[in-house]
């Protein structure tokens, strides 16, 4: 999923380079700001310091003060290999900040009652089989489904699922760890199983139901599926 939050305050890192010499001195680019010069340095100085200790190639941020953008700024590169600068409005991987963005999605149609939290999740993701318990959408949100994280042995995979139901190949057969609702397991798996089950109770596919849900609401208009 992926991508940079319109927040107050934002920000936000590109994943370390690695080993060798990540970070140039040469910054991004910066637009006009209307915090005072010495401020604007010392903002600066502080990002390009960390940049530097945390091997950080390219970073955006955003400084907001009742909720007007007082100033913002591209820090590093975006593509560092061509040396593309970083911009202010150069858009980042979310990541797992995926999961409040299925959260708030989840909620809404809960508040809207088209989805039971305390429903088996099958009702509205029928691909998922049938556990030794019920999984719910509530145990999900909080991390309690049981539903296991990525194993030690897992490899990061580029392969393109063309859905969420899709992509519950890669743990669906496998049992859970727990009971449901007994212990806390973090699990990127228990979000990709909520949000086919918001899919499936909005009856739409679900960037369609983010976008309407979350992202316009929010103002996103540069978040997109990656």
């Amino acid at each position: 999923a992926g991508v940079a939050l319109a927040a107050a305050l934002a920000l936000l890192l590109a994943p370390p380079a690695g080993a060798g010499e990540p970070t140039r001195a040469r910054p991004g680019v910066s637009s006009a700001s209307s915090l005072p010069a010495e401020t604007v340095e010392a903002i600066r100085q502080a990002v390009t310091d960390e940049m530097s200790r945390l091997g950080i190639p390219g970073l955006s941020l955003a400084v907001a003060e009742r909720g007007e953008v007082r100033h913002e700024a591209g820090f590093g590169f975006a593509d560092v290999e061509n040396e593309v600068p970083a911009r202010p409005e150069t858009a980042y991987r979310l990541a797992s900040v995926s999961k409040p963005i299925t959260a708030a999605a989840v909620l809404r149609l809960a508040e809207e009652g088209r989805l039971d939290l305390d429903a088996p999740v099958s009702r509205y993701c029928p691909d998922f089989p049938e556990k030794a318990w019920p999984v719910t959408a509530r145990q999900l949100l909080s991390h309690q489904g049981g539903v296991r994280h990525y194993r030690p042995d897992e490899q990061p995979i580029t392969r393109r699922f063309t859905s969420l139901a899709e992509g519950l190949a890669l743990f669906r057969d496998d049992p859970l760890v727990h009971e449901p609702g007994t212990k806390v397991l973090y699990s990127t798996y228990g979000y990709t199983l909520l949000g086919c089950a918001a899919a499936g109770a909005a009856g739409r596919p679900f960037m369609a139901l983010l976008q309407d849900a979350v992202f316009a609401p929010a103002g996103m208009s540069a978040t997109r599926v990656d």
